[in-house]
């Protein structure tokens, strides 16, 4: 079920171009704007003043459309709007590969500078998690999924691996999202990462990669089992 939880308006972004385009990345990647739904230009001015509360003319709205469509993640039809993709099972498998890659890469440098205090913030991470999860705020889970993986590259001090992420993860990101509809999917999850800090703890960085390995791989028999669910909000093959 889709939450009723809506994506915030990133209000520090320099120009209201960039603000509308990562409220709409931020929805449609959540799942709010599901794949198939049409948007106008008009309709998307009028919702973005009213969060906003400021004056919003359809051109940003217009250039926050071109930089998703670039992103595979809507498709601009002339006379009859903009509609969101659906998923690319082949290109959301990809995405995850550059995510895996990078965070097994980067686990190495994670491990020789993390302390106890990192441990301690993890494992706060966890428990709201499970909170979130068991109370079914699947925006909150999400938010604190994130933060669990990206405090990994902030304290290696790989922090632009994080922007190539976040650049080319949108398919990954909305089939990732939609495994949080189900509560033992999600589970799971939590134990892996829960493993995860074990692993940080014995500085295991062999079990580390192996547990990630697990944990980002499963989204492959995952995918599947979501297609036949959900067949509307994927691409044809």
């Amino acid at each position: 079920m889709i939450s009723d939880q809506r994506a915030p308006v990133i209000k520090d972004y320099p120009t209201l171009q960039e603000n509308i385009y990562a409220t709409l990345k931020g929805q449609i990647c959540l799942l709010e704007r599901v794949p198939g739904t049409i948007m106008s230009a008009t309709d998307i001015a009028q919702s973005m003043a009213l969060l906003m509360q400021r004056t919003v003319s359809r051109t940003p709205v217009r250039e926050a459309f071109i930089q998703l469509a670039k992103e595979g993640l809507v498709e601009l039809r002339p006379q009859f709007g903009t509609v969101v993709t659906k998923i690319n099972r082949k290109r959301a498998l990809e995405e995850r590969y550059v995510r895996y890659t990078l965070e097994h890469d980067n686990l190495k440098d994670f491990m020789d500078k993390v302390n106890e205090a990192d441990y301690e913030e993890f494992e706060e991470i966890i428990r709201k998690q499970k909170i979130a999860n068991e109370d079914g705020k699947n925006l909150e889970y999400i938010e604190l999924d994130n933060l669990f993986h990206h405090k990994q590259f902030y304290i290696s001090g790989h922090v632009l691996c994080l922007d190539i992420i976040s650049t080319y993860n949108s398919h990954y990101d909305r089939l990732r999202n939609l495994t949080t509809w189900d509560k033992g999917n999600v589970r799971k999850s939590i134990a892996q990462h829960e493993e995860l800090i074990k692993a940080f703890r014995k500085k295991d960085l062999t079990g580390a990669q192996e547990i990630l390995k697990i944990h980002l791989g499963k989204l492959i028999d995952e995918e599947k089992e979501l297609y036949f669910k959900y067949p509307e909000y994927f691409l044809s093959e």
